[in-house]
């Protein structure tokens, strides 16, 4: 068993890479990216708002997270935000999922009444 100490912060979601070497946690306006085999944290990446869902790209090589109305895609090998999705007025992103082929973005809202919303990410075919 590993174990990663979140100290004060709030763990709202957890998502494992596809080859489960890393766990990517939302911890209000930071997400942690923790190494699995060990505990240690690999990353920390960090935005204003908070951060209500994760997920990786199913190559490892993005990550994105879901805030207010917007989703944000990271480069993973050094942690900088590469693009904003604008998910058109939807309330927080409680749940996200990225197509196999890494081409489309689906989006589901916290309120009641809203509706599913699939986005194409930016720079993909």
């Amino acid at each position: 068993m590993v174990t990663h100490e979140l100290g004060r912060g709030t763990g709202r979601v957890a998502a494992f890479s596809s080859d489960g070497s890393m766990v990517a946690i939302c911890l209000g306006t930071e997400i942690r990216l923790v190494k699995t085999a060990t505990g240690a944290e690999e990353m920390k990446l960090s935005l204003r708002q908070m951060q209500w869902s994760v997920a990786f790209s199913p190559d490892d090589k993005r990550l994105i997270t879901g805030g207010s109305g917007k989703a944000t895609l990271w480069r993973v090998d050094d942690g900088q935000p590469e693009s904003e999705v604008d998910l058109g007025g939807i309330l927080y992103v409680k749940s996200l999922a990225i197509s196999s082929e890494a081409g489309l973005l689906a989006a589901i809202p916290s309120a009641a009444g809203q509706t599913l919303t699939v986005v194409r990410l930016p720079n993909t075919p």
